[in-house]
């Protein structure tokens, strides 16, 4: 994760990005890869700079697992 600002100071932007992408990364974790990348796909589309958002939606597009909370990439 990085931190984007402080939550006092973060402006309406900043705070509708890390909600949105708390919600993708959610659908991440229960393995809904589709919905999840659908929703990183937009935030990187709407947020240009945000990395972590192309980031997931790319490690949506590839075959992964999870092994107690850790991301496993698979050939």
């Amino acid at each position: 994760m990085e931190l984007v600002a402080e939550r006092s100071r973060a402006t309406d932007s900043q705070v509708a990005l890390c909600e949105a992408f708390a919600h993708a990364l959610q659908l991440f974790q229960a393995g809904d890869l589709d919905r999840a990348r659908i929703r990183f796909d937009a935030l990187a589309h709407e947020f240009d700079a945000d990395g972590p958002s192309r980031f997931f939606a790319a490690l949506c597009r590839q075959t992964v697992s999870h092994v107690d909370g850790v991301v496993v990439m698979n050939d």
